[in-house]
């Protein structure tokens, strides 16, 4: 499924839309971006100068992340990264962000929408999972998914995994990447 035409079609119209310069620079901005969109963080003690040196703090932790994607890694080495990028963030910027801090669900999104995005340029290896959010948790099947937002721990992250899994299984699609690419809607604007 992941080297069918339809597939690199698909790939080249994620690419076009949210990354075309097709750099690194665009995909960490990219990734920190989507992590936020609908997953506010900030307290009222961030000012924009601190929110630019969050920003700049994330991406380069990403990225230092990142290179070990260059070769083929495990979910539990993923999973590992993602509660390593959550403890760093929450570590040094706390008085920042609200009650909740950095939770798991901003740290999936914006490791795991970094990595979708190195990946299709051909940076590094397919990732082993894929973003999660609401959008992809519907295209799984789920009617009323949980608010994503909300995740938290790697128990509730899990969840939302299982069902991902096991709709890639019901297309025969051997990883969460690619079935990923296959379902997510680049809306034309």
């Amino acid at each position: 499924m992941c080297s069918t035409p339809e597939i690199f079609e698909k790939k080249l119209r994620f690419i076009e839309k949210y990354n075309p310069t097709k750099t690194v620079e665009a995909a960490l901005s990219s990734s920190f971006d989507a992590a936020l969109q609908r997953n506010p963080i900030y307290n009222k003690d961030a000012s924009t100068f601190r929110r630019k040196e969050i920003k700049a703090f994330c991406s380069s932790e990403l990225l230092r992340i990142s290179r070990k994607y260059i070769d083929v890694v495990t979910v539990k080495e993923y999973e590992n990264d993602i509660l390593e990028l959550q403890s760093l963030m929450n570590e040094r910027y706390h008085a920042y962000f609200d009650e909740n801090g950095f939770k798991i669900s901003h740290s999936q999104k914006s490791l795991s929408v970094f990595l979708k995005i190195m990946w299709l340029i051909g940076k590094i290896k397919m990732p082993p999972l894929c973003p999660v959010d609401r959008t992809i948790l519907i295209a799984a099947g789920e009617k009323n998914p949980d608010a994503w937002t909300s995740v938290n721990s790697m128990p509730e992250y899990r969840k939302h995994i299982r069902i991902l899994k096991h709709a890639a299984r019901n297309h025969k699609c051997p990883n969460l990447a690619c079935w990923e690419i296959y379902h997510f809607k680049v809306e034309d604007k």
